[in-house]
């Protein structure tokens, strides 16, 4: 009892979560006529991706060959471990999100009992990211982004706290290594983020750190522009560079 009520906020907070989810998972089969279905195409292709990759080991949105066609590569291998250790199901990306939630609520919650311990504000504040952010139509999307929201909370918090510190050690560094990897691998969008705290710690005179940064973002990059251009793709995903280029459609005319 001493335990609930220490955490109430938290406790609450979850509750509700689950609770709202589970009322919009009941109006989701219902308009669907007993289906579970997403709304965007996107996550369709990081399934087929993950399906081939768990059953024949290839990276693309059919078995018979390579496809770079996701710039999440993080959230598309994810999806593909849990089809090896579960079996292939629609449900998983919905799952993987349900738990992605989960995590970054206690997170939010563990980091605002550092600042106050003020449990009425705490609990209003865990309430206001359930409802007044798009936080359970994510869940529904079936995408990376809870896991690319998850990943620049974790960065931005530990990098700051390095960057405020006369500290240096290599417990910090190995920290910002993996949390800078885990938001490029996350999304590559998430490479500014990257190189703009890698410039805040260069303008600190942290060489060591902004140089691990980059490093660390630069990983995921690196390995999956290797692994594409020995399966014949290029070495940036084919959705990042389309994002890139003026599309005329004249040439189709």
């Amino acid at each position: 009892m001493k335990g609930i009520k220490k955490h109430y906020p938290l406790i609450i907070a979850l509750v509700i979560f689950f609770l709202v989810l589970v009322i919009e998972l009941l109006r989701a089969f219902h308009k669907d006529d007993g289906h579970f279905i997403y709304a965007l195409d996107d996550v369709y292709i990081h399934m087929a991706i993950a399906k081939n990759f768990a059953k024949y080991g290839v990276w693309g949105v059919h078995k018979y060959g390579f496809t770079s066609a996701t710039s999440s590569p993080l959230w598309t291998f994810l999806i593909a471990l849990a089809y090896i250790i579960f079996g292939i199901n629609d449900f998983t990306p919905f799952i993987l999100n349900t738990l992605l939630s989960v995590t970054i609520i206690i997170y939010l919650y563990r980091l605002l009992k550092k600042y106050t311990t003020n449990q009425i504000f705490i609990l209003f504040t865990l309430l206001a990211i359930i409802f007044f952010t798009p936080f359970i139509s994510i869940i529904f999307s079936g995408q990376e982004h809870l896991m690319q929201l998850l990943s620049v909370i974790l960065f931005s918090f530990i990098s700051t706290q390095i960057l405020i510190s006369d500290g240096n050690n290599y417990k910090n560094h190995l920290l910002l290594f993996l949390t800078s990897a885990f938001v490029t691998g996350s999304r590559y969008e998430g490479a500014a983020l990257v190189l703009i705290v890698a410039a805040l710690f260069l303008i600190r005179k942290k060489f060591i750190y902004s140089a691990i940064i980059i490093l660390g973002g630069a990983t995921p990059i690196v390995i999956y522009g290797l692994f594409s251009l020995s399966n014949g793709g290029y070495f940036l995903p084919n959705s990042v560079i389309l994002k890139g280029k003026n599309i005329s459609f004249t040439t189709f005319i």
